[in-house]
């Protein structure tokens, strides 16, 4: 869960001359990694001492400064998609931003930056010029290892056809464009052109997600956003599958109502705490034999939350992306989350 730190514009002493213009590291990369570093701008290395400052987590908080400084709004979605064109893939843990006098300090933003010494994260610290003021972004990052003594290795975010792309000793779980698991142990080739889904996995959670682009660059938005709809959560989520669909060029589904059956005797399970069928099975039990299928299960914040937890998934995401002509949803709001059940079928 990305936390927001709480950020105001105290400044302190320390400063340097104002007409020193800020050093910002690059928003862009074209590949996945961690870059322990120094920062260029003098006046974020002198207050970044004893700080595990990266460069590639910088350009993120780069990114985001220059977008505040535009007076966009930066949402969890977008910040993640930013660490996406980075080339960040480890999750975000928090962020702060502060704006102060040109050449001044934020005190409470480089507070919460100390809070991070001796934990094992990566810190994004860097400072931007507007017109009047200096605008700081603070990001952590989770670093933590593919396997015990290790950490992923560089990974390319573009790559041709059929190329072999190294990912390096771990737990891999890697999805084709059409949403399809590949069973893989360090390396895979990408044999399909478009976007390719991967994650590293721990023993309780996912140590980094992320997309690999074949003969293609990735988009400058993510397809699934934050923006909350308003009406039914069940309309809403239709809604949103399919304007997620569409960004991949397919025709828009229609819901079938054996699939929405299904998905509502699932949905029924999940709530209960039952443990939950084979959802292939169910779905040749319901009559789709001889036809791609796909499922997926969700529980969010809010209605488009769920589908962006999906869409970042390999194992559920062929319900959302795979080439299928009919879905069923089933939503269920009690309790104030979002549960939601996603099946698909060619």
């Amino acid at each position: 869960m990305l936390l927001l730190f709480v950020a105001c514009a105290t400044t302190g002493a320390l400063r340097v001359d104002p007409d020193v213009t800020p050093v910002l590291p690059s928003p862009r990369a074209d590949r996945y990694t961690r870059s322990p570093g120094t920062p260029r701008d003098p006046l974020v290395a002198a207050v970044s001492d004893d700080l595990p400052w990266d460069e590639t987590l910088s350009g993120v908080a780069a990114a985001t400064a220059l977008a505040e400084l535009d007076g966009d709004k930066v949402d969890a979605c977008r910040l993640r998609w930013m660490a996406v064109q980075a080339g960040y893939p480890y999750p975000l843990l928090g962020r702060a931003s502060a704006s102060v006098p040109q050449g001044e300090v934020p005190e409470t933003l480089l507070a919460e930056a100390r809070k991070q010494e001796g934990r094992r994260v990566d810190i994004g610290l860097v400072r931007a010029r507007g017109r009047d003021v200096d605008r700081w972004v603070l990001l952590v990052g989770e670093h933590l290892d593919a396997r015990a003594g290790g950490e992923l290795p560089p990974i390319p975010r573009d790559v041709a056809l059929n190329d072999e792309v190294l990912l390096g000793p771990g737990n891999w779980v890697v999805s084709d464009p059409l949403g399809d698991l590949r069973h893989t142990d360090d390396r895979f080739v990408a044999d399909i052109p478009g976007e390719w889904m991967i994650s590293a996995r721990g023993p309780l959670a996912p140590i980094a997600t992320f997309p690999i682009y074949v003969d293609e660059l990735p988009p400058e938005l993510a397809p699934v956003g934050c923006e909350v709809g308003t009406g039914d959560p069940l309309t809403r989520a239709f809604a949103v599958v399919n304007r997620v669909r569409a960004s991949y060029g397919y025709p828009a589904v229609t819901r079938d109502p054996a699939l929405d059956s299904v998905a509502r005797a699932r949905l029924r399970g999940i709530v209960a705490g039952e443990p939950l069928a084979d959802a292939r099975a169910q779905l040749r039990s319901a009559g789709f034999i001889g036809v791609p299928v796909g499922a997926a299960e969700c529980r969010g914040a809010t209605v488009e939350a769920c589908v962006g937890s999906i869409w970042w998934s390999p194992e559920g995401r062929g319900a959302l992306v795979g080439d299928m002509a009919d879905i069923g949803i089933a939503v269920d709001t009690a309790g104030g989350d979002v549960h939601m059940v996603l099946l698909g079928a060619g």
